[in-house]
């Protein structure tokens, strides 16, 4: 009984084997990622529209894929701002943008939370058309309503205006002047 058990074993193991690498070939890997989970959701308050976008990217498996985008919850506040649903990723990319524009209605509760979750399935192509679908992963944007806060309003933050850059700028010039006039009066000693 043994050696039949440990032979049935062996076999088992070969066929696994074999199987993996016949199937090895169709794998194909595909990802979208958010700015947003659920400790840091997208904060926006009743009556406000923001942007945000999804990543997408297709690092494994070899070939270009067609993803096709759809709006599976939240497709009452959200909405995807591309012309086209259907996104080429080619091998080897990262950083193919979906965008999309979230809209809170002034009716919504703060406090109140809600998922976006947007579905991307891969569009298998028959010579030049579409005909099937295969993969899919989901990406879920959590949605926090909050109190629109009015102190930042007008403040150099939230104006938009890069501040910081001009500050850092600013401190370059002067620590530029100071060091021309340092060598000029150095100059002049000798």
């Amino acid at each position: 009984m043994d050696h039949r058990s440990g032979l049935k074993m062996k076999n088992n193991i070969i066929v696994f084997i074999v199987t993996l690498f016949i199937l090895t070939p169709f794998v194909n890997a595909f990802g979208a990622t958010t700015y947003h989970w659920e400790d840091s959701p997208l904060e926006i308050s009743p009556g406000e529209t923001k942007q945000t976008e999804l990543v997408l990217q297709n690092m494994v498996g070899e070939k270009d894929l067609y993803l096709s985008a759809e709006i599976i919850e939240g497709s009452d506040i959200t909405s995807i701002l591309d012309d086209e649903t259907t996104y080429f990723i080619p091998f080897g990319s990262k950083d193919v943008i979906v965008n999309l524009e979230v809209s809170i209605p002034d009716s919504y509760e703060i406090g109140g939370r809600q998922n976006v979750v947007v579905s991307f399935k891969e569009a298998v192509e028959d010579e030049g058309q579409m005909v099937q679908m295969s993969g899919a992963v989901s990406v879920s944007i959590p949605i926090l309503v909050k109190e629109l806060d009015d102190t930042l309003e007008g403040s150099p933050e939230s104006s938009g205006f890069p501040y910081g850059v001009v500050v850092v700028l600013g401190s370059m010039i002067v620590v530029g002047i100071i060091l021309v006039k340092y060598k000029t009066i150095k100059k002049t000693k000798k």
